[in-house]
């Protein structure tokens, strides 16, 4: 689908993603944990910080992806 809005798209996912979490708090409790222990110690000013949450992280990865599966399977597949 065509890219009009970047924002909008960006802002979907990371609402699509708080969502899911609300919905699944043992995923939620998972990432917080995986999340505190990666970012254990690290300034979060730092390059670091953002290295790591942008790619050290492999649930996060996951939940990320996961989601936005399922906002393009809900677009194109809407009944």
């Amino acid at each position: 689908f065509p890219v009009k809005n970047i924002n909008f798209y960006f802002s979907q996912t990371i609402a699509n993603v708080l969502y899911n979490l609300a919905l699944n708090p043992d995923a939620q409790e998972r990432l917080h944990s995986e999340l505190e222990m990666a970012l254990e110690g690290v300034d979060e000013n730092s390059s670091e910080h953002f290295d790591i949450v942008n790619g050290k992280i492999p649930y996060l990865e996951a939940v990320r992806c996961t989601c936005l599966h399922r906002i393009v399977f809900n677009k194109f597949f809407k009944h």
